[in-house]
């Protein structure tokens, strides 16, 4: 809705009943009233209530665009609710900015710095005023830009405008040296410097500065061109890290075929060992295996292991079995990981009771580790039932909260009460009321901007747990979950932990494709821990982490139109395109865990696993994926949706659609 028309014919001072009625609200009728101090009372709660008002409207307004109709509500607002001036007047100034009233834009900024010396927003003020000197004081704008860069260096859009500046002036060098510093940093302006510059005579360091650079925002692509540039270049120096990161760049882009040369080239025989068996290069892996054991490498143990799995799902069982107990007699130090893959390998080979033996030694002698103690037991009990006696005894002492408890609650019918249920007696001696207002009126971003500077402070369980809810009420779920895991276990609150996040869009959609809403839910969890500008290393985007290209194709499937990538960002976008994805996997597989592999390992390998695999129920599935990160990806959307269902109070759960 575009609020035009009737409001703009009215006096700016009688503006906010026009907004009010357009929200619905009453509009209390000008009377006159003795002043006493019950009507006092309600006078000033209908005057706070009508500027809240005021302000939503406003907020609604400047998301359509329309700054010059916004600029009356906010100040309304900003003079009836001092609490959060510093926003509103923060908004007030872009908003001046936005139709070129420049003067007014300078003063809001002035008035914030004044009145709220230390507002969160006072660099974003700042950063107002130094645009604005460009259109009221060109002759120092240059100072200006220069005197905010060094509060705030990391501002690339600024840099660029000053760089921009000192060009326009004649400062040819000055501005170059500007622009390079924009260009090596890689950020969204980086592309803009670099047209602008003068010399475009980059050194090798300095391109590897930027290859850096793009390597830690996860943009592999742009990060190889460059990388293989350097090694064709005459200068020899770093060729041998150059090559190991562009093998590592090449790698995260899935090019393991690419990847396995270079990788050998710089002396990372492991990971060239991994990428050989991704592309499936048996001959290859085998000559790289081979070299490591006459090398003595570190790492020799831990990849024989993982060729004997592979010479198991290959079919030849006796040069893997005779493979992994070579591990276990000449390298001390990987004994119970082979120890482990021996009793896999007897129990998919149907020799249970050497699977239980080595089973049982495993829950014996390794307790300490949670995970690993729960895993060797589960799997104990496993082999006990496949020899035809009662595990049930084994199974109920594997408690907690993890995949194997869980499993093993599944095994006995008997669900685990949740540890951790939500609990009102968490008072703060915090004072929340910024933020609590920010939230109330919709300005979620300003809300948890003010809840991370307070979390930030070091605060007792109490107050942390009371900024964790606030922080989720402003949809920041991610951060949420972070100050949860910063308090001891038993004070970890599942809805915290384990948001209904986005749930109006999850379960519009989700019955639209008759999917269970909290398995949608448990994906997006464990894929972007609920941020919806969550970036994977291969390029994934957003909630449910989509490949561009899959995105844009079941887009055209569904009939959405999606503006650019950056559209893949959108939430209901993104869970509805996630959703039909994963939809369509569920159709296929019929299986969940086999759903969620697919979705992360791709369809073309899960069927190949299930082909080669002849598994009996979806736990063995499970444990015996190829892949540690889609066989500890797929357990960990296991645990959450099993969590879920528990602590949303499921006395059981539908297994139909677990088993393979």
């Amino acid at each position: 809705m575009r609020y035009t028309g009737a409001c703009k014919l009215i006096n700016p001072l009688r503006l906010l009943p026009c907004f009010l009625l357009m929200l619905g609200a009453s509009v209390p009728a000008v009377t006159a009233i003795a002043s006493t101090p019950s009507t006092i009372a309600r006078t000033e709660a209908a005057s706070e209530s009508e500027a809240k008002a005021s302000l939503t409207a406003a907020l609604m307004l400047l998301e359509q665009g329309e700054h010059e109709e916004a600029i009356a509500p906010l100040e309304l607002a900003g003079r009836e609710l001092p609490l959060i001036g510093d926003h509103i007047l923060l908004l007030l100034a872009r908003s001046y900015t936005a139709v070129q009233r420049y003067n007014d834009s300078t003063d809001s900024v002035n008035r914030l710095l004044r009145q709220y010396p230390s507002s969160p927003v006072k660099q974003r003020a700042l950063r107002i005023k130094t645009l604005n000197m460009i259109e009221q004081s060109p002759d120092n704008a240059i100072l200006a830009f220069r005197s905010y860069l060094k509060d705030s260096p990391s501002d690339d859009a600024i840099r660029t405008r000053y760089a921009i500046l000192l060009k326009e002036a004649g400062r040819i060098e000055e501005a170059d040296a500007e622009f390079l510093r924009v260009f090596i940093n890689a950020g969204a302006r980086a592309e803009e410097a670099y047209s602008n510059m003068t010399s475009k005579d980059l050194s090798s360091s300095q391109w590897a500065q930027r290859a850096n650079n793009l390597i830690k925002k996860n943009e592999y692509a742009n990060a190889e061109i460059i990388l293989r540039n350097l090694l064709r270049s005459k200068d020899k120096k770093d060729s041998l890290l150059y090559k190991r990161k562009l093998a590592d760049c090449l790698f995260r882009q899935r090019k393991y075929s690419t990847a396995a040369p270079l990788f050998i080239e710089s002396g990372e025989l492991y990971n060239a060992a991994r990428a050989l068996i991704r592309s499936d290069n048996q001959k290859g892996f085998q000559r790289v295996a081979n070299r490591m054991l006459r090398e003595r490498h570190p790492d020799t143990p831990r990849l024989f292991i993982s060729h004997a799995n592979d010479l198991r799902r290959d079919g030849k069982n006796k040069l893997a079995r005779k493979t992994l107990e070579k591990v276990i007699k000449n390298f001390p130090d990987a004994r119970e990981q082979a120890t482990w893959s021996l009793g896999w390998f007897y129990y998919v080979t149907g020799e249970y009771d050497k699977a239980l033996e080595k089973f049982t030694f495993l829950a014996g002698k390794y307790k300490d580790d949670e995970y690993d103690s729960a895993r060797y037991r589960y799997w104990q009990a496993r082999a006990m039932e496949k020899t035809g006696r009662d595990a049930t005894v084994l199974f109920a002492a594997i408690t907690g909260e993890g995949y194997y408890p869980f499993l093993s609650s599944l095994r006995t019918g008997i669900m685990p009460d949740t540890l951790h249920k939500p609990s009102q007696d968490h008072k703060s001696s915090l004072d929340l009321s910024r933020a609590d207002l920010l939230i109330e009126v919709g300005m979620l971003r300003e809300a948890a901007m003010e809840l991370s500077e307070i979390s930030s402070r070091k605060l007792n369980d109490n107050d942390l747990l009371a900024v964790a809810y606030r922080m989720q009420a402003a949809r920041n779920y991610r951060q949420a979950m972070l100050l949860a895991l910063k308090l001891p276990e038993a004070k970890r609150h599942d809805d915290i932990l384990y948001p209904l996040a986005y749930w109006d869009e999850v379960t519009g959609i989700s019955s639209r494709y008759t999917m269970d809403p909290l398995l949608v839910l448990s994906l997006m969890r464990e894929e972007s821990r609920f941020d919806n500008e969550a970036r994977s290393p291969v390029g994934a985007i957003g909630l449910m982490q989509l490949m561009p290209e899959t995105a844009k194709a079941t887009a055209r499937r569904v009939k959405v139109r999606l503006n650019g990538t950056d559209s893949i960002y959108e939430v209901e976008k993104n869970i509805l395109l996630g959703t039909h994805y994963l939809s369509g996997l569920m159709n296929e597989f019929g299986s969940v865990p086999a759903s969620l592999a697919a979705y992360n390992a791709g369809e073309s390998r899960v069927r190949k696993w299930l082909k080669e695999g002849n598994y009996g129920e979806f736990d063995e599935f499970i444990e015996d994926i190829p892949f540690n990160e889609t066989r500890g990806y797929v357990k960990r959307i296991m645990r959450s949706l099993f969590k879920y269902k528990t602590y949303l109070g499921a006395n059981s759960i539908d297994i139909s659609k677990i088993e393979l």
